[in-house]
């Protein structure tokens, strides 16, 4: 995912979306992981506070 991060922020080559689109569904998870993160130690904290 980082790869296709670089690539999408400095544009070092042209953007293919089918291949940016297959990167992302082979990825999704990591956005579910990511967003149950931020609410775990942001928001229930935040809540409680």
């Amino acid at each position: 995912m980082a790869g296709t991060r670089n690539v999408l922020v400095h544009g070092y080559d042209k953007i293919d979306d089918a291949i940016i689109f297959g990167v992302l569904k082979k990825h999704v998870s990591d956005f579910n992981t990511f967003l149950k993160e931020i609410e775990e130690r942001y928001l229930e904290n935040k809540i409680s506070d």
